[in-house]
């Protein structure tokens, strides 16, 4: 199969940008201004800092994670229309409709980027043993990919972060600081949630350590996502489609391994296992260019 061209906004970063140069920064901080906000009930929560009467199963705190999860696509859509003009964000949008890439890489975004963290946490000690499986799981997986998984998460953040984001840094500074500059703003986007125990409790607890864990994850991660990008000419769709899997990894680990340590207070280790080592098989083999295409 032939890769279709894909738009501008979505080319491999050697497009030039009639935008000021602060817009890339601009991007970031309303990407994080405008999902802090809707994070503040939740550290404010039961959960959090317990200065708000929230608890932990409110459907407050359900809200508050789907509206702040959709930051990056309105700071996107903001920055373009006030940096480039009307019609620049559904020009980037566009790359939603970017559906024509080979089918080896559908399989690599949903089968593969799934059975990474699962095939990682038997190398973590103590959590083979734990290991159950369910047939009962494929479907509730499927269900949670085609649906919490899209919304929350791959929908509202990839437009942003690869979609807006990505191509300028590539742009600037290169493939590879591009990708290290933006899975750490990616993971710091994330700080706020920290404070909740439901939601770092699971991945270590809201220490220095863990937090640090988790912007290695998120920079290996990006790593391997700019080089899905870059290599099937800058499809947005597939990113989501990525996100998407990811998330539902991860998910897929904790039942799996239901009742191990690392499910219950280590979920991060396999993902960051896994993506780590192919982040930099993937450096080393493209020489930094993360792209499977050969430069021009």
């Amino acid at each position: 199969m032939i890769v279709n061209s894909p738009p501008k906004a979505q080319n491999l970063g050697a497009e030039t940008y009639d935008e000021p140069p602060h817009a890339l920064w601009m991007f970031f901080a309303l990407a994080f201004a405008f999902s802090w906000l809707f994070y503040l009930p939740i550290v404010l929560s039961d959960d959090g800092l317990g200065l708000l009467p929230i608890g932990p199963d409110s459907w407050v705190l359900d809200v508050c994670v789907i509206a702040g999860s959709f930051g990056p696509l309105a700071a996107a859509l903001v920055t373009l229309r006030v940096t480039s003009g009307r019609g620049a964000g559904w020009n980037m949008l566009r790359g939603l409709r970017f559906w024509r890439v080979p089918l080896r890489w559908y399989l690599v975004v949903i089968g593969g980027v799934i059975a990474v963290p699962v095939a990682a946490a038997f190398a973590v000690p103590g959590t083979a043993d734990h290991f159950t499986f369910s047939a009962d799981l494929v479907p509730s997986l499927i269900i949670m990919f085609l649906t919490v998984q899209l919304v929350i998460g791959a929908l509202g953040e990839e437009p942003g972060w690869r979609g807006y984001a990505l191509p300028r840094l590539q742009h600037r500074y290169g493939a590879f600081p591009a990708a290290v500059i933006l899975g750490l703003m990616w993971g710091g986007w994330h700080l706020p949630l920290f404070v909740s125990s439901a939601w770092a409790g699971p991945k270590g607890g809201g220490d220095l350590g863990t937090i640090a864990q988790f912007l290695l994850l998120t920079t290996v991660l990006t790593i391997f996502m700019t080089w899905v990008f870059n290599s099937t000419g800058g499809s947005l769709l597939i990113m989501v489609l990525l996100h998407d899997a990811f998330n539902t990894g991860m998910n897929a680990v904790s039942e799996l391994f239901n009742g191990s340590a690392m499910a219950r207070e280590q979920s991060l280790l396999p993902s960051m296992i896994g993506f780590g080592i192919l982040a930099v098989l993937i450096t080393l083999a493209t020489r930094a260019r993360l792209s499977r295409q050969r430069p021009a």
